[in-house]
């Protein structure tokens, strides 16, 4: 059997995470980023930028993530009532994005109350989270310059208007709650390589005493970058993170390393598991679609991505499509042979009841060999 492929099976499944780690969701996507309730909402608000503006304003539209609308709707200052957002720019074919705030009117209509001009002209990704209480929501903003790199703005909402408190390059970004906050997210970023002394860095912040703040940076590995974070908690209740990092000679391999946050010390710090001397080449694989991942996305390897994997092969069987995409081809072929079929069933089945039901931690390599 092919040693990369072997590996790249050991990184997706073992590496990810641990001892069977559930995913964290924190609070769930579509209840914090709500689309427009109805066209005449989102009717409303366009009209209202467009009167405050004089003009015929843009919309822009996120380039990824979980939410792909340019207007947001939330309770971004804690009132019990929500407000609007909208990204927007002057100009369609340049000038920089702007952010808008609208708050409702008593005739059911829109008042802009701020605007402020953001980093780039485009957006790559916009999410909300309650970053400092359990009433509030921060809007958060990537922006994405024309030379690929990335900013990550913060934006707080209060009474005294719109507020910049978070600005930073970052290359790749996740919400979790890392810290046990009542009710709130921290948000981790992966710093730019020349950043920090070169490397991969995490960037923790959270809410403190002194409000949402960076409050570590934690150098992880030998990497050249960072392709991919994800959260989970572990069996023992633990705040985990798996980094997907850019290796190798050429910068084009891909290893993982786990961190988990210490409660106690309240910092972020790397997690060796148990009987694996070396994670990063434990983890080493050669194709760039192999991040960290399950196949079903419940975000741990169970009995659901058996069922999910025979159904597949039950479908290719008689000639129909199995419905996987090519990145859950690979991470299901775990015999490296090319194709996903009953032996790699087999291997799931003996990973999980063999070995995941009596509590042990194996790579791939160890239920093949």
């Amino acid at each position: 059997m092919p040693y990369r492929r072997s590996c790249a099976a050991c990184a997706l499944a073992a590496a990810l995470l641990l001892s069977g780690c559930s995913a964290v969701t924190g609070s769930d996507v579509e209840s914090l980023l709500r689309a427009p309730q109805a066209s005449g909402e989102t009717s409303a608000v366009q009209k209202a930028l467009n009167s405050a503006l004089g003009v015929t304003a843009t919309l822009k539209y996120p380039a990824s993530g979980d939410f792909l609308s340019p207007l947001l709707f939330g309770d971004w200052d804690g009132d019990g009532q929500d407000e609007a957002a909208v990204l927007y720019t002057l100009d369609a074919s340049a000038g920089n994005v702007y952010l808008a705030v609208l708050e409702p009117t008593e005739e059911n209509g829109w008042r802009v109350t701020q605007t402020a001009e953001g980093l780039s002209s485009e957006v790559e990704s916009v999410n909300t989270a309650h970053l400092r209480d359990e009433n509030s929501l921060q809007i958060l903003v990537g922006y994405a310059s024309a030379q690929g790199d990335r900013y990550m703005v913060v934006y707080l909402y209060t009474e005294d208007g719109l507020q910049i408190i978070i600005k930073q390059a970052y290359t790749e970004m996740i919400l979790a709650n890392l810290t046990g906050g009542e009710g709130t997210q921290d948000l981790v970023l992966a710093l730019p390589a020349e950043q920090e002394g070169g490397g991969l860095n995490l960037q923790l912040l959270t809410n403190t005493e002194d409000g949402f703040r960076s409050a570590q940076t934690l150098a992880i590995g030998d990497y050249s970058g960072c392709a991919a974070l994800h959260a989970g908690i572990g069996a023992d209740d633990g705040n985990y993170l798996v980094v997907d990092g850019w290796t190798g000679a050429s910068g084009t391999s891909l290893a993982s390393s786990i961190v988990v946050y210490d409660p106690e010390t309240r910092f972020l710090q790397t997690y060796r598991p148990a009987g694996v001397a070396n994670l990063t080449k434990a983890t080493l694989r050669y194709d760039a679609a192999l991040v960290s991942t399950d196949l079903d996305g419940n975000g741990k390897i169970d009995t659901s991505d058996i069922f999910d994997a025979m159904v597949y092969v039950a479908y290719r069987g008689v000639g129909l499509d199995g419905g996987f995409t090519d990145e859950q081809v690979v991470a299901a072929d775990i015999d490296g042979d090319g194709k996903v079929d009953s032996t790699d069933i087999y291997y799931m089945l003996l990973y999980y009841v063999a070995l995941q039901g009596a509590g042990k931690n194996p790579s791939w390599q160890d239920v093949i060999y």
